[in-house]
């Protein structure tokens, strides 16, 4: 099982189904209707933490 950090929350990736950045917040929706959201101190931040999960993401190879 692999998991995504989102701030100081960690997030099943398998689980993951969007990842949305709005302002200086970011949000991942999950399969089932959890979402989890993280705000950051400024919109250049959130941007960076949103390509790092986007990457990690990509990364993961998820097994049906």
């Amino acid at each position: 099982m692999k998991f995504v950090l989102l701030g100081n929350k960690s997030v099943r990736a398998d689980r993951v189904e969007a990842v949305q950045i709005y302002a200086d917040a970011v949000t991942i929706y999950c399969i089932g209707g959890s979402q989890y959201t993280y705000f950051y101190k400024s919109q250049n931040e959130a941007k960076l933490a949103r390509d790092r999960i986007i990457a990690e993401l990509e990364k993961i190879e998820i097994k049906a």
